[in-house]
């Protein structure tokens, strides 16, 4: 079972149906762990927004239904992206809606969101396009479950029962690879580090952070940011070495 950091979006949760989705401030992205016998959170996390970007590009009127990958698969994902943050959502503290205390609880809750987003998602995509409810609850609650927060979700562990699984197959076209990141401008290098190596990288990261700006009182500025939002359309200029580091994308 994996676990996710609890974020609240940065803007204050909306009382319409979040489809699509357009805001990832508290969703939790990383490298995916493409080794990993299991699909990881972050996998999700990048994939469902995969498809959302795609989606959004559609409803957006920039693209079409025709040249869309894959239509239902990009449908089912970004559901599943507004899914989560519909839980997100309900993390976040509120006097006036406790926290379940059950796992059945939160159950029952979050198959209320799945029938609210399928309800918005049938007056703006095309038949054709839309997956069935039954696909969609079952895999949403997947992807809901492996990044089950025990104490954040609901105040018990994940019933052991439950053995969420996440077909990497169900991303299709829309699986994350690390070259994802580069419409971001993030870059990802390969190497190790060991006592003797480590204060040379960090030297090497602090002068990279000041020579493109990112500090400490200029957070919002940073990179990760970026990842809160749509692709930008002139992503930053990853370094162009890391001394003793080899660049995979």
């Amino acid at each position: 079972m994996a676990t996710a950091t609890a974020h609240c979006p940065a803007t204050r949760p909306s009382s319409s149906v979040p489809f699509p989705r357009r805001e990832w401030s508290s969703a939790t992205f990383g490298v995916p762990q493409l080794n990993c016998p299991g699909v990881t959170v972050n996998e999700i996390t990048w994939g469902c927004k995969k498809a959302t970007v795609a989606l959004i590009s559609i409803v957006d009127g920039q693209s079409t239904w025709r040249a869309a990958v894959e239509p239902p698969t990009l449908v089912l994902l970004a559901l599943c992206d507004s899914a989560l943050l519909m839980n997100d959502n309900a993390r976040c503290p509120n006097p006036l809606r406790p926290r379940p205390r059950t796992h059945e609880a939160w159950y029952n809750e979050r198959l209320l969101d799945i029938d609210k987003l399928y309800e918005a998602a049938k007056d703006l995509i095309p038949a054709p396009a839309l997956p069935s409810l039954d696909l969609f609850k079952s895999t949403a609650l997947n992807a809901l479950h492996i990044g089950w927060f025990p104490g954040v979700d609901a105040y018990e562990f994940l019933p052991a029962a439950i053995q969420p699984i996440f077909p990497r197959s169900t991303f299709a076209s829309y699986a994350p690879g690390p070259s994802d990141a580069a419409a971001y401008g993030f870059s990802i290098w390969e190497g190790s580090v060991d006592p003797s190596t480590e204060e040379d990288l960090v030297e090497q990261a602090a002068r990279l952070a000041k020579e493109h700006g990112f500090s400490g009182q200029r957070r919002a500025a940073a990179p990760v940011s970026l990842l809160h939002g749509l692709p930008p359309i002139r992503p930053p200029s990853p370094p162009a070495q890391l001394r003793g580091y080899r660049r995979v994308v």
